[in-house]
């Protein structure tokens, strides 16, 4: 990863730490630059982990939780794991 991009997702998350949508955003980015590095289990721990931070918030985030959910799937359907997918 590109140190600049390391050093803009630590200011996001450092400005948006107490918002549940802005955080959850993040945790996909930084999923999704996993699953572009080859990462595949660190890109679900980033999503797993932004996708936690929707649901247990009281605000309607709905959106980017489905945009995650579709990463996850994504993912587990490139590696052939279609039963994960489905979950």
């Amino acid at each position: 990863c590109a140190d600049w991009l390391r050093d803009a997702i630590r200011i996001l998350q450092n400005q948006h730490n107490n918002n549940p949508l802005q955080m959850g955003k993040i945790q996909n980015l930084l999923g999704e630059k996993n699953r572009l590095e080859g990462d595949s289990n660190g890109a679900l721990k980033e999503f797993f982990t932004g996708l936690e931070l929707l649901t247990k918030s009281n605000e309607n985030h709905q959106p980017t939780i489905a945009l995650i959910t579709h990463n996850i799937s994504y993912l587990y359907q490139s590696h052939g794991q279609y039963s994960e997918a489905l979950k």
